[in-house]
């Protein structure tokens, strides 16, 4: 297949844009079916022989998105991933995961509001980053290495009398980012991305 066309796999899968060689190539929106263990899902964006490569936004059924950078089907590079439970996440990818330089704000539960700016390793934050946080609505800022506790950090600043004595927030709470969910059933003979 060559140019603009649509092709629909026996599962549901769906792709409509650009081909070439008969792979999706240039622009194009795949739609992954209902009987995805993600739900239904949807990328929508630049593919290079047959994968996700370039800029691009994935959208998944329970509202998670990723807008941003792409390479061989997976994140790489910047971008924002907003998940459905609220946190956000923008900075750098390496491999699918969080990895580089990157601000994370919680958006639910116990934690909401509460802001990583700093490096991160695999998903982790790691290294050099600044934790922020409300307490006694007092604006709480201090520079810290992310494996610290909120309650040395709150040591270490001046400005707040008091100590906690909890463990950052986890960040892996559901970023519904799975790699083997996102690749759709093959049509009898044909590869899909």
């Amino acid at each position: 297949m060559e140019g603009r066309g649509t092709k629909q796999w026996v599962n549901g899968d769906k792709y409509v844009g650009e081909w070439r060689e008969g792979k999706q190539h240039g622009q194009g929106t795949f739609t992954w079916s209902e009987g995805n263990t993600d739900g239904r899902s949807e990328y929508r964006g630049e593919w290079q022989h047959g994968v996700r490569d370039g800029r691009g936004v994935k959208f998944w059924a329970d509202g998670s998105q990723y807008d941003g950078d792409w390479c061989g089907n997976i994140k790489e590079g910047r971008g924002v991933l907003k998940m459905a439970n609220g946190n956000v996440y923008e900075g750098q990818f390496e491999q699918d995961k969080k990895h580089g330089q990157g601000k994370f704000v919680w958006g639910d539960g116990p934690w909401k509001g509460h802001v990583y700016d700093g490096e991160w390793v695999e998903d982790r934050m790691e290294g050099k980053g600044e934790y922020t946080t409300m307490m006694n609505a007092s604006l709480l800022k201090s520079p810290v290495k992310a494996q610290e506790t909120a309650a040395a950090k709150i040591a270490h600043a001046s400005t707040i009398p008091q100590t906690v004595s909890t463990p950052l927030p986890a960040t892996e709470t559901d970023d519904s980012a799975g790699v083997a969910s996102e690749t759709p059933a093959a049509e009898t003979g044909t590869t899909s991305p």
